[in-house]
């Protein structure tokens, strides 16, 4: 099982990532931002799932790839929590508005 952060947070080049942990700090805090969605993947033949996106009222990006089984519940668990938010912006009602 591995878990690879291509990115997370707002960093300038050779800046390390910020961990699983603050992503899961900024995603409790803020709402994602819709454009971005769908903001999990899973690639039915390597099992790997990528996690993308950006917050609408922070930048932090992020850019996850992971076979690791529970850090794609946790992460897909906080994702799902964040949409549900009532400041979360569905891109459908954004197009519209």
């Amino acid at each position: 099982m591995t878990t690879n952060i291509i990115s997370c947070g707002s960093k300038w080049a050779g800046q390390d990532p910020d961990d699983l942990e603050t992503l899961l700090e900024v995603l409790a805090r803020h709402p994602l931002e819709s454009v971005f969605a769908p903001f999990l993947q899973t690639d039915p033949e390597t099992g790997r799932t990528t996690f993308q996106g950006n917050f609408r009222t922070i930048s932090h990006c992020f850019h996850i790839e992971t076979d690791d089984a529970p850090v794609v519940a946790s992460l897909a668990a906080a994702i799902i929590r964040n949409i549900a938010r009532p400041d979360y912006i569905p891109r459908r009602v954004r197009e519209t508005a």
